[in-house]
Protein backbone atom coordinates (compact mmCIF):
# COMPACT_ATOMS: atom_id res chain seq x y z
CA UNK A 1 0.00 0.00 0.00
CA UNK A 2 1.47 3.58 -0.97
CA UNK A 3 1.12 6.68 1.13
CA UNK A 4 -2.00 9.15 -0.12
CA UNK A 5 -2.86 12.58 0.64
CA UNK A 6 -5.80 13.72 1.09
CA UNK A 7 -7.72 17.08 -0.14
CA UNK A 8 -6.44 18.75 3.10
CA UNK A 9 -3.14 17.76 1.94
CA UNK A 10 -2.54 14.99 5.26
CA UNK A 11 -0.42 12.36 4.18
CA UNK A 12 -1.44 9.06 5.36
CA UNK A 13 1.52 6.46 5.85
CA UNK A 14 0.92 3.43 3.66
CA UNK A 15 1.40 -0.22 5.17
CA UNK A 16 3.85 -2.90 3.74
CA UNK A 17 2.47 -6.84 2.75
CA UNK A 18 3.90 -7.80 5.38
CA UNK A 19 2.79 -5.80 7.86
CA UNK A 20 -0.67 -6.21 6.43
CA UNK A 21 -0.46 -9.62 6.95
CA UNK A 22 0.80 -9.63 10.22
CA UNK A 23 -2.51 -7.75 11.47
CA UNK A 24 -4.58 -10.17 9.36
CA UNK A 25 -3.31 -12.95 11.67
CA UNK A 26 -3.59 -11.34 14.75
CA UNK A 27 -6.79 -9.85 13.95
CA UNK A 28 -7.68 -13.48 13.76
CA UNK A 29 -5.85 -15.27 16.45
CA UNK A 30 -7.64 -12.42 18.76
CA UNK A 31 -11.12 -13.14 17.32
CA UNK A 32 -10.30 -16.81 18.09
CA UNK A 33 -9.12 -15.86 21.42
CA UNK A 34 -12.65 -14.21 22.14
CA UNK A 35 -14.63 -17.18 20.13
CA UNK A 36 -12.28 -19.67 23.29
CA UNK A 37 -13.57 -17.19 25.99
CA UNK A 38 -17.32 -16.75 24.85
CA UNK A 39 -17.44 -20.77 24.35
CA UNK A 40 -16.01 -21.55 27.74
CA UNK A 41 -18.69 -19.08 29.50
CA UNK A 42 -21.04 -20.70 27.59
CA UNK A 43 -19.72 -24.15 28.61
CA UNK A 44 -20.17 -22.88 32.52
CA UNK A 45 -23.49 -21.35 32.26
CA UNK A 46 -24.80 -24.86 30.27
CA UNK A 47 -23.16 -26.51 33.33
CA UNK A 48 -24.19 -24.13 36.03
CA UNK A 49 -28.11 -24.65 33.52
CA UNK A 50 -27.39 -28.41 34.01
CA UNK A 51 -27.10 -28.25 38.06
CA UNK A 52 -30.19 -25.85 38.66
CA UNK A 53 -31.95 -27.95 36.13
CA UNK A 54 -31.01 -31.50 38.02
CA UNK A 55 -31.60 -29.40 41.62
CA UNK A 56 -35.09 -28.08 39.93
CA UNK A 57 -36.03 -31.62 38.73
CA UNK A 58 -35.28 -33.04 42.13
CA UNK A 59 -37.18 -30.46 44.03
CA UNK A 60 -40.61 -31.12 41.60
CA UNK A 61 -40.02 -35.01 42.13
CA UNK A 62 -40.04 -33.63 45.91
CA UNK A 63 -43.31 -31.40 46.11
CA UNK A 64 -44.57 -33.75 43.76
CA UNK A 65 -44.36 -37.01 46.19
CA UNK A 66 -45.45 -34.29 49.41
CA UNK A 67 -48.49 -32.92 47.38
CA UNK A 68 -49.48 -36.93 46.36
CA UNK A 69 -49.56 -37.38 50.17
CA UNK A 70 -51.51 -33.79 51.15
CA UNK A 71 -53.79 -35.08 48.48
CA UNK A 72 -54.15 -38.04 50.25
CA UNK A 73 -54.86 -36.75 53.55
CA UNK A 74 -56.98 -33.87 51.92
CA UNK A 75 -58.97 -36.92 50.71
CA UNK A 76 -59.03 -38.35 54.02
CA UNK A 77 -60.08 -35.56 55.93
CA UNK A 78 -62.57 -34.72 53.18
CA UNK A 79 -64.36 -37.86 53.73
CA UNK A 80 -64.30 -37.39 57.42
CA UNK A 81 -65.68 -34.04 57.21
CA UNK A 82 -68.39 -35.42 55.20
CA UNK A 83 -69.28 -38.48 57.63
CA UNK A 84 -68.63 -35.62 60.80
CA UNK A 85 -70.82 -33.16 59.16
CA UNK A 86 -73.48 -35.94 57.98
CA UNK A 87 -73.43 -36.93 62.04
CA UNK A 88 -73.89 -33.29 62.82
CA UNK A 89 -76.53 -32.61 61.12
CA UNK A 90 -78.50 -36.15 62.80
CA UNK A 91 -77.12 -34.81 66.13
CA UNK A 92 -78.56 -30.94 65.31
CA UNK A 93 -82.23 -33.07 64.04
CA UNK A 94 -82.50 -35.27 67.18
CA UNK A 95 -81.56 -32.03 69.85
CA UNK A 96 -84.14 -30.08 68.53
CA UNK A 97 -86.37 -32.67 68.60
CA UNK A 98 -84.98 -33.29 72.29
CA UNK A 99 -85.76 -29.46 72.78
CA UNK A 100 -89.19 -29.54 71.17
CA UNK A 101 -90.20 -32.35 73.50
CA UNK A 102 -88.72 -30.67 76.76
CA UNK A 103 -90.73 -28.10 76.09
CA UNK A 104 -93.73 -29.89 75.93
CA UNK A 105 -92.93 -31.66 79.13
CA UNK A 106 -91.84 -28.43 80.40
CA UNK A 107 -95.08 -26.38 80.23
CA UNK A 108 -96.86 -30.12 81.16
CA UNK A 109 -94.93 -29.38 84.29
CA UNK A 110 -95.86 -25.84 84.95
CA UNK A 111 -99.07 -26.24 84.77
CA UNK A 112 -99.47 -29.60 86.72
CA UNK A 113 -97.18 -27.39 89.87
CA UNK A 114 -99.65 -23.96 89.12
CA UNK A 115 -102.64 -26.90 89.73
CA UNK A 116 -100.66 -28.11 92.76
CA UNK A 117 -99.73 -24.46 94.06
CA UNK A 118 -103.45 -23.68 93.89
CA UNK A 119 -104.27 -26.93 95.84
CA UNK A 120 -101.84 -26.01 98.47
CA UNK A 121 -103.33 -22.61 99.20
CA UNK A 122 -106.44 -24.07 99.40
CA UNK A 123 -105.33 -27.24 101.53
CA UNK A 124 -103.22 -24.54 103.84
CA UNK A 125 -106.32 -22.00 104.66
CA UNK A 126 -108.61 -25.20 105.42
CA UNK A 127 -105.75 -26.26 107.09
CA UNK A 128 -105.35 -23.04 109.20
CA UNK A 129 -109.32 -22.50 109.75
CA UNK A 130 -109.36 -25.97 111.13
CA UNK A 131 -106.46 -25.46 113.40
CA UNK A 132 -107.98 -21.97 114.58
CA UNK A 133 -111.17 -23.79 115.52
CA UNK A 134 -109.48 -26.46 117.34
CA UNK A 135 -107.79 -24.41 119.27
CA UNK A 136 -110.73 -21.81 120.14
CA UNK A 137 -112.46 -25.10 121.03
CA UNK A 138 -109.63 -26.87 123.27
CA UNK A 139 -107.91 -23.80 124.47
CA UNK A 140 -109.23 -24.15 128.48
CA UNK A 141 -108.95 -27.29 128.40
CA UNK A 142 -105.48 -27.35 127.36
CA UNK A 143 -104.60 -24.51 129.64
CA UNK A 144 -106.42 -26.83 132.50
CA UNK A 145 -103.93 -29.82 131.61
CA UNK A 146 -100.80 -28.27 131.37
CA UNK A 147 -101.33 -26.97 134.38
CA UNK A 148 -102.31 -30.23 135.76
CA UNK A 149 -99.16 -31.64 134.36
CA UNK A 150 -96.73 -28.55 136.20
CA UNK A 151 -98.05 -29.54 138.87
CA UNK A 152 -97.75 -33.54 139.04
CA UNK A 153 -93.87 -32.53 137.38
CA UNK A 154 -93.24 -30.30 140.52
CA UNK A 155 -94.71 -33.27 142.60
CA UNK A 156 -92.87 -35.73 141.36
CA UNK A 157 -89.50 -34.21 141.18
CA UNK A 158 -90.08 -33.14 144.42
CA UNK A 159 -90.34 -37.09 145.52
CA UNK A 160 -87.44 -38.16 142.99
CA UNK A 161 -84.82 -35.51 144.96
CA UNK A 162 -86.75 -36.50 148.67
CA UNK A 163 -85.94 -40.10 147.95
CA UNK A 164 -82.32 -39.74 145.80
CA UNK A 165 -81.17 -37.91 149.30
CA UNK A 166 -82.86 -40.37 151.13
CA UNK A 167 -80.92 -43.18 149.43
CA UNK A 168 -77.93 -41.12 149.34
CA UNK A 169 -77.55 -40.11 152.93
CA UNK A 170 -79.64 -43.14 154.39
CA UNK A 171 -82.76 -42.05 155.11
CA UNK A 172 -84.30 -38.93 156.89
CA UNK A 173 -82.64 -39.50 160.67
CA UNK A 174 -79.55 -39.85 158.69
CA UNK A 175 -79.95 -36.97 156.94
CA UNK A 176 -80.72 -34.93 159.96
CA UNK A 177 -77.61 -36.76 161.49
CA UNK A 178 -74.94 -35.97 158.40
CA UNK A 179 -76.33 -31.89 158.98
CA UNK A 180 -75.45 -31.65 162.62
CA UNK A 181 -71.69 -33.69 162.20
CA UNK A 182 -71.54 -31.01 159.59
CA UNK A 183 -72.50 -28.04 161.80
CA UNK A 184 -69.83 -25.37 163.28
CA UNK A 185 -71.96 -25.71 166.84
CA UNK A 186 -72.83 -29.75 167.15
CA UNK A 187 -73.51 -29.33 170.86
CA UNK A 188 -76.68 -26.43 170.39
CA UNK A 189 -79.63 -28.70 170.26
CA UNK A 190 -81.67 -26.52 168.00
CA UNK A 191 -80.29 -26.42 164.67
CA UNK A 192 -81.80 -24.13 163.61
CA UNK A 193 -80.33 -21.59 166.77
CA UNK A 194 -76.87 -23.33 165.79
CA UNK A 195 -76.46 -22.51 162.36
CA UNK A 196 -74.88 -18.87 161.70
CA UNK A 197 -76.72 -17.13 159.04
CA UNK A 198 -74.11 -16.11 157.04
CA UNK A 199 -74.39 -16.17 152.94
CA UNK A 200 -71.50 -16.87 150.45
CA UNK A 201 -69.46 -13.94 149.57
CA UNK A 202 -69.14 -12.98 145.82
CA UNK A 203 -65.41 -14.23 145.81
CA UNK A 204 -66.55 -17.69 147.06
CA UNK A 205 -66.42 -19.54 149.86
CA UNK A 206 -64.21 -23.06 151.04
CA UNK A 207 -66.06 -26.36 151.21
CA UNK A 208 -65.91 -30.30 150.30
CA UNK A 209 -67.73 -32.59 148.54
CA UNK A 210 -70.11 -34.82 150.45
CA UNK A 211 -71.30 -36.86 148.12
CA UNK A 212 -70.59 -36.98 144.12
CA UNK A 213 -72.71 -39.09 141.41
CA UNK A 214 -71.27 -38.07 137.73
CA UNK A 215 -73.77 -40.55 136.63
CA UNK A 216 -76.68 -39.16 137.86
CA UNK A 217 -75.52 -35.82 137.91
CA UNK A 218 -75.90 -35.26 141.18
CA UNK A 219 -73.89 -33.44 143.61
CA UNK A 220 -73.97 -32.69 147.83
CA UNK A 221 -71.89 -30.45 149.21
CA UNK A 222 -72.29 -29.08 153.56
CA UNK A 223 -73.46 -25.64 152.43
CA UNK A 224 -77.40 -25.57 153.04
CA UNK A 225 -79.80 -22.69 153.08
CA UNK A 226 -77.99 -20.83 156.42
CA UNK A 227 -75.21 -19.48 153.72
CA UNK A 228 -78.66 -18.46 151.10
CA UNK A 229 -78.04 -21.42 148.75
CA UNK A 230 -81.77 -21.79 147.85
CA UNK A 231 -83.03 -23.61 145.10
CA UNK A 232 -82.22 -22.60 141.35
CA UNK A 233 -78.94 -20.45 142.38
CA UNK A 234 -76.33 -21.54 140.36
CA UNK A 235 -72.78 -21.98 141.53
CA UNK A 236 -69.16 -22.93 139.98
CA UNK A 237 -67.40 -25.44 141.45
CA UNK A 238 -63.50 -24.50 141.59
CA UNK A 239 -60.76 -26.79 142.15
CA UNK A 240 -56.83 -26.24 141.68
CA UNK A 241 -57.70 -22.74 140.04
CA UNK A 242 -59.96 -23.63 137.79
CA UNK A 243 -63.73 -24.03 137.49
CA UNK A 244 -64.28 -28.02 137.28
CA UNK A 245 -68.13 -27.86 136.99
CA UNK A 246 -71.15 -25.47 137.38
CA UNK A 247 -74.29 -26.43 139.70
CA UNK A 248 -77.74 -25.47 140.03
CA UNK A 249 -79.30 -25.98 143.19
CA UNK A 250 -82.28 -28.63 143.23
CA UNK A 251 -82.91 -28.74 147.31
CA UNK A 252 -81.52 -27.36 150.43
CA UNK A 253 -81.76 -27.68 153.92
CA UNK A 254 -79.66 -26.50 156.86
CA UNK A 255 -76.12 -27.64 156.83
CA UNK A 256 -76.41 -29.77 153.00
CA UNK A 257 -78.42 -28.51 149.45
CA UNK A 258 -78.68 -31.39 147.06
CA UNK A 259 -77.46 -29.56 143.77
CA UNK A 260 -77.59 -30.88 139.80
CA UNK A 261 -74.61 -30.86 137.74
CA UNK A 262 -75.12 -28.42 134.72
CA UNK A 263 -73.68 -30.45 131.60
CA UNK A 264 -70.85 -28.58 129.39
CA UNK A 265 -69.33 -26.57 132.26
CA UNK A 266 -65.67 -27.66 132.93
CA UNK A 267 -64.60 -31.45 133.95
CA UNK A 268 -67.25 -32.91 137.03
CA UNK A 269 -65.97 -36.32 136.04
CA UNK A 270 -62.37 -35.22 137.43
CA UNK A 271 -63.93 -34.36 141.10
CA UNK A 272 -63.80 -36.91 144.25
CA UNK A 273 -65.92 -37.40 147.16
CA UNK A 274 -63.83 -36.04 150.12
CA UNK A 275 -62.02 -32.99 147.72
CA UNK A 276 -61.40 -29.54 149.07
CA UNK A 277 -63.51 -26.86 146.57
CA UNK A 278 -64.07 -23.24 146.41
CA UNK A 279 -68.04 -22.79 145.88
CA UNK A 280 -68.33 -18.89 143.91
CA UNK A 281 -71.89 -17.82 143.28
CA UNK A 282 -72.17 -17.28 139.19
CA UNK A 283 -74.67 -14.30 138.07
Amino acid sequence: MYDRTDGDGYLTKGISRENRLRTVLGMFYRDRHNKLLEANGLRAKVVLRDRELREFQNLFYEEKGFREVLEDQVSDLTVRLNSAQAGLDKEKVDRKSEFEQAEERIEELNNGLAKLEADKIKRKADFEMEVDALWTDHKLVIKQKNGEIRMADAAGYKRGIDTYVAKQLGGASAAMQYADALSPYPDKTDPQESIEKKEIAQEGTSSEIARIDNEAGMLVLPVGKESGATKGHVFGVWKDKREAARIRVQSSRDGYMLAHILPSFGDPEYLRRGESVLIIPVR
